[in-house]
């Protein structure tokens, strides 16, 4: 079973632990990539990484896993389109997988093939609707439960969350 360990720079309270799946298990992972050293000291090292907002594979190829990725260039250029024709208007912007606005780098070839299969068969689901990573049932930290299950967080719920969920360690900072 591989292994998957990284530092957290940007958010040393935070560290998930006992997530597994098939080959694979994650003992934590980054919050953000800009820390170049976090993805060169794994490859060296061995450790396995999982990032989020950059494909940092060209960076540590054996230790790079994949990434979800922000791909906001279309959504930009509408809105700048939209500042110049005076059409534009102020509001949140909620965008994701399905609009192509968050997408996965390439995963590793180490990757076996039935997670491969998984996380594409996924990524459809959540692309098409019909899986919601938000969804029920989810429990907090402490075992209580969040989330019931057939309930689905909506995007203020989700901000504000004021818990981290079961199998994260550590506590939110005050």
């Amino acid at each position: 079973m591989n292994k998957i360990t990284s530092a957290i720079p940007s958010a040393p309270w935070l560290e998930v632990r006992g997530v597994t799946g098939k080959g694979l298990s994650i003992d934590s992972f980054t919050a953000r990539t800009g820390e170049l050293w976090c993805i060169w000291g794994e490859n060296r090292s061995g450790v396995d990484e999982l990032v989020e907002l950059f494909d940092m594979s060209k960076y540590g190829a054996n230790a790079h896993l994949t990434a979800t990725t922000h791909v906001w260039d279309t959504y930009y250029t509408k809105v700048a389109k939209n500042v110049l024709d005076g059409s534009w208007k102020p509001g949140a912007v909620w965008g994701g997988i399905k609009d192509g606005m968050i997408q996965l780098a390439p995963l590793n070839k180490k990757i076996p093939a039935d997670v491969v299969a998984l996380v594409g068969k996924t990524t459809q689901s959540i692309a098409d609707g019909s899986f919601h990573p938000f969804s029920g049932p989810i429990k907090k930290q402490d075992g209580s439960m969040a989330v019931e299950a057939g309930k689905t967080l909506t995007d203020n719920d989700l901000l504000g969350m004021t818990y981290y969920v079961e199998g994260v360690l550590g506590s939110i900072p005050k």
